[in-house]
C-alpha cells in the first residue's frame, strides 16, 4: 500500500477534542488515524479518543480483507454493507 502524506490540518483538527474528531474521522486516511493514535496513545491522553480511533484503524483493515477475499475467491460485490459479516 502506497503511503499517502499525513495532512496536518486534518490531524491537528482530530486531536483537538472529541466532538473535532467526530466531526473530521470519516475524512481521515488510515495513515492519518494511526498517526494520531500513536500520538493520543503515546501522550496517555484521552481514552474515548483512542478508542474511536482504534475502531476507525479496524474498519479500514475490514474493508481491506473484504475486498482481498472478493477478488481471491471471485466474489461478485454482493455484500452492500461490510458490516453484515
Amino acid at each position: 500500500m502506497a503511503r499517502s502524506p499525513i495532512r496536518k490540518f486534518h490531524t491537528g483538527r482530530a486531536l483537538e477534542s472529541v466532538s473535532a474528531l467526530v466531526g473530521i474521522l470519516h475524512e481521515l486516511t488510515e495513515e492519518e488515524v494511526h498517526h494520531c493514535l500513536r500520538i493520543e496513545a503515546g501522550a496517555q491522553r484521552r481514552k474515548a479518543v483512542i478508542q474511536m480511533l482504534v475502531r476507525r484503524a479496524v474498519r479500514f483493515n475490514r474493508q481491506r480483507f473484504l475486498k482481498q477475499l472478493m477478488e481471491k475467491y471471485d466474489v461478485p460485490h454482493i455484500l452492500e454493507d461490510p458490516e453484515q459479516c
